[in-house]
């Protein structure tokens, strides 16, 4: 699986959150919505046969996928809206993997146990 081939199944994921980011009261950067972007994310990834995890640390969520981190809110870094970099050259502290997740509910019991904003917090159920 190449990273052209997680881009493109990506960039729906970035439009969706895009357009759901009012809702979450986050800006065009997607800043404070990085697990909510992630969960919708990682759920298309598994819909197409994408083995993926949900990453977290203290300060962001990602997801991770056949050896690349894919970040549809790295743009409040400044980045790219879907970046895309293989974990052995993801250098930027807000890429640190301090834990990993197979499921959004997995990720939820963290981010409820660790006082995440609940605005914040990654969906169990997607709406379009």
């Amino acid at each position: 699986m190449t990273s052209e081939f997680l881009l493109e199944t990506a960039r729906p994921a970035r439009r969706w959150a895009m357009r759901h980011r009012i809702r979450f009261n986050c800006g065009d950067d997607l800043a404070g919505m990085c697990a909510i972007a992630s969960g919708y994310l990682h759920r298309l990834f598994n819909k197409v046969g994408i083995e993926s995890f949900l990453c977290v640390n203290h300060e962001h969520c990602f997801v991770l996928a056949n050896g690349y981190i894919v970040d549809i809110t790295a743009t409040q870094y400044g980045l790219k809206p879907v970046t895309i970099v293989e974990v052995e050259k993801a250098y930027q502290e807000f890429w640190v993997i301090e834990k990993k997740f197979k499921t959004p509910e997995n990720l939820f019991g963290h981010q409820f146990d660790e006082g995440w904003p609940f605005d914040q917090m990654v969906l169990l159920e997607i709406g379009s």
